[in-house]
C-alpha cells in the first residue's frame, strides 16, 4: 500500500509541528474540563468504575468493559469531575499522534500532520475528549487498529499482525461497534486479495485468534448469556431516521455546538428550528462537502486509498444503520460511529491539499478553521450547547431547601451524585395515564416540593408533569441553571384539585 504521490522524506521540522499539534490538542482537550457537569451516562461510567474490579470487569451492559476497567484503575488519582473526564483527554491527545501516523503510512507525512492537526481542532474530537465515557478511547484504538493493518499489508513478517490483533479486539472490548473496523478491514484485504496473497494465511491465522478473543463478550451481550445484558443494550432513544446520516457527516465536521443544539433538534425536527440558523450551517455544509469532494476525486486513481479511506468512513456507518433497522430496540447514534471519524478526517486534509496554488489551500483552510474555532467557542462558553447544570441545581437545593422538603426529578442518578443532603430524592418518569397519581404520591406527607428536569424531550414531551405542579401547587421559586428547570412549590397551597 503506497501511494502515487512522492513520500517526502522526513524533516526536521515535521516533529515540531507534530509536537506543537499535540500540545495544542492537549491545551483545547484539558481547557474547562470540569466546568459542566456530568450527564446520564458519565454518572453511569463514575459509579460503575467505582465498583470493585471484578464487578467491572464482568459487567457487559450498553458496551464492553475495558473503559470502565481502565477508569477504576485511573480513580485511584482522583474523584472530581475533571480527573474523571482527564482519562478521555488523555485518549484524546495519544490519538493525535495515532491518526498522524495512519496518514503518514498510508498517504504522507502532510497528510498525517494536517489529519493530526484537523484532528486537534475537531469539536466532535473535543467533545468526547471531555466526557467521561468510552468513545476517545474508541477512537484512539480503532485508529490503532487500521494503522497496525496497514503495517500488516506492508510487512511480510514480523509484530504488526500482533498489534493488529491486539488493537482490534481492545477496540471491540471498548464498543460493540468498533466491530465494523474489523469487517471493513476484512473488505478492503479481500478485494485486494490478489495483491496480498502471500499474506492470506497470516491474515487467517489473526481473524481466527480474533474471533477466540472476542467470543466471550458477544456470549455476554446476546440473550442466553450468563449476563443477558442485550435487552437493555443502546435501547432507542435515537431510533434511525431520514437526517441521521447527514447528521453524522455534519457532526463529524462540526461537532454538537454549531447550528442548532441537540436540544432544539430534539425538541422539533421541523424546518423551523433549522431556518434561523441556516446562514451559519449551509456556507459550513458547502465548504466541507466541497473539500470532501475533493479529497475523493483527488484519490480517484489511487485506489487501493481510496478504497480503504471510503470502508473506514462507511462500513461503520451502514453497520450501525442496519443494527438500528434489524433491532428496533437498538439506537442509532453519532457517538456510536466515532470510529468512522479518522477516515473522515484524512479524505479533508486530502482535499485541503488537492489545490495547486498556495493561496487557494490557505483561503479553504482560513475558513475551516474559522467555523471550526467558533463551533469549539461555543462548547466551551455558549450554555444552550453545554449539559444540564445537576451539580449547581444538587448545590442550590442543599442551600436552600428545609427538612420537610422532597425532591421530584427525571434524572435521580445525576442528582443523587451531586446531592449530599438529607432530603429524600424520588424518581419522576412520564406515563400518560396515572403521571399525576404518582406525583401526588411522591409529594405526600411533605410540605414543599423541588423539581428538577432536564431533556424533556424524551422524559416529559410535553411538558404535562410541570404543567401538573403548576396547576396544583404555589410555585415558591422557579429558575433554570443552564439546560435545567429547577422549580419548588408549595404542597400545603393547592390551586386544582
Amino acid at each position: 500500500m503506497r501511494s502515487r504521490m512522492a513520500i517526502a522524506s522526513p524533516k526536521k521540522h515535521d516533529n515540531i509541528y507534530l509536537w506543537l499539534i499535540l500540545v495544542l490538542g492537549a491545551i483545547l482537550r484539558i481547557y474547562k474540563l470540569g466546568s459542566q457537569s456530568f450527564w446520564y451516562d458519565e454518572i453511569y461510567s463514575a459509579n460503575l468504575s467505582a465498583k470493585s474490579l471484578s464487578e467491572v470487569a464482568l459487567r457487559f451492559g450498553q458496551t464492553p468493559t475495558l473503559y470502565h476497567i481502565l477508569l477504576n484503575f485511573w480513580l485511584y488519582l482522583g474523584r472530581s469531575d475533571a480527573m474523571i473526564r482527564l482519562l478521555s483527554a488523555v485518549f484524546g491527545v495519544i490519538a493525535l499522534w495515532v491518526v498522524y501516523l495512519v496518514g503518514k503510512n498510508l498517504l504522507d507525512t502532510k497528510h498525517g500532520l494536517l489529519g493530526a492537526f484537523l484532528l486537534a481542532i475537531s469539536p466532535f474530537h473535543i467533545w468526547y475528549s471531555q466526557e467521561a465515557r468510552m468513545y476517545s478511547l474508541l477512537i484512539l484504538l480503532s485508529s490503532a487498529s487500521m494503522l497496525f493493518f496497514i503495517k500488516f499489508l506492508k510487512e511480510k513478517r514480523g509484530w504488526p499482525s500482533v498489534w493488529w490483533i491486539l488493537t482490534t479486539v481492545m477496540a471491540i472490548y471498548t464498543h460493540y461497534h468498533a466491530a465494523f473496523i474489523l469487517f471493513c478491514q476484512v473488505v478492503f484485504f479481500l478485494f485486494f486479495r490478489a495483491k496480498y496473497r502471500s499474506r492470506w494465511s497470516r491474515f487467517g491465522y489473526s481473524l481466527g485468534a480474533m474471533a477466540i478473543m472476542v467470543l466471550p463478550s458477544f456470549f455476554l451481550m446476546f440473550p442466553g448469556g450468563q449476563f443477558d445484558t442485550a435487552q437493555d443494550w443502546a435501547l432507542a432513544g435515537n431510533p434511525l431516521r431520514v437526517f441521521s446520516v447527514p447528521y453524522t457527516f455534519f457532526a463529524f465536521s462540526l461537532g454538537f455546538s454549531y447550528g442548532p443544539s441537540v436540544a432544539e433538534l430534539h425538541r422539533s425536527l421541523s424546518l423551523a428550528t433549522v431556518r434561523p440558523y441556516l446562514t451559519q450551517v449551509v456556507p459550513a455544509f458547502f465548504l466541507f462537502s466541497a473539500i470532501f469532494v475533493m479529497g475523493v476525486r483527488s484519490l480517484w486513481r489511487e485506489r487501493e486509498q481510496l478504497a480503504f479511506l471510503l470502508l473506514y468512513l462507511i462500513v461503520p456507518i451502514v453497520g450501525a444503520c442496519l443494527v438500528s433497522l434489524l433491532w428496533p430496540r437498538a439506537s442509532y447514534n453519532v457517538r456510536y460511529v466515532s470510529a468512522a471519524l479518522t477516515g473522515f478526517i484524512l479524505i479533508l486534509a486530502r482535499g485541503l491539499l488537492v489545490p495547486r496554488y498556495q493561496i487557494v489551500r490557505w483561503t479553504l483552510m482560513a475558513f475551516v478553521l474559522m467555523v471550526t474555532l467558533l463551533s469549539v467557542h461555543n462548547h466551551y462558553y455558549q450554555e444552550k450547547y453545554a449539559k444540564a447544570d445537576y451539580r449547581s441545581a444538587a448545590q442550590f437545593v442543599r442551600v436552600h431547601s428545609e427538612l420537610s422538603d422532597v425532591i421530584l426529578t427525571t434524572q435521580v442518578g445525576l442528582f443523587t451524585y451531586y446531592y449530599r443532603g438529607p432530603l429524600v430524592v424520588h424518581k419522576l418518569f412520564w406515563s400518560p395515564i396515572s403521571y399525576r397519581q404518582m406525583i401526588r404520591m411522591r409529594v405526600q406527607g411533605y410540605q414543599r416540593a423541588w423539581m428538577a428536569l432536564s431533556r424533556e424531550w424524551g422524559l416529559d414531551p410535553e411538558g404535562n408533569m410541570k404543567d401538573y405542579m403548576k396547576r396544583t401547587f404555589q410555585a415558591v421559586k422557579e429558575t433554570t441553571i443552564t439546560n435545567l428547570y429547577l422549580g419548588l412549590f408549595d404542597l400545603t397551597a393547592t390551586q386544582e384539585d
